[in-house]
């Protein structure tokens, strides 16, 4: 089994859209930002429709803020971070 893409810490349990389906249903994507990611539930429950992504998706932040407006940010699984409190739903 392998670990969560946010946390790296517990078991992935679940996979987590990236990009929240609600969010892809109105955008025009390419394939690569549709992907999902191994993701612990907590993890995948907290982050729900939030514009954040794990670490490996750093590189992708900029191809995403030119396609869904909003502050798109890299969170590592702890809801006390910055960046899950800055990122509204």
């Amino acid at each position: 089994m392998s670990l969560c893409a946010y946390c790296q810490e517990r078991p992935a349990v679940n996979r987590d859209h990236v990009v929240p389906r609600v969010m892809a249903k109105r955008y025009e994507l390419p394939d690569e930002l549709r992907l999902t990611v191994p993701a612990c539930f907590e993890c995948n429950i907290r982050k729900s429709t939030r514009k954040l992504v794990p670490s490996s998706w750093a590189d992708k932040i900029p191809a995403l803020k030119a396609l869904i407006p909003g502050q798109w940010r890299v969170w590592k699984g702890n809801p006390k971070e910055i960046a899950f409190a800055a990122v509204h739903r």
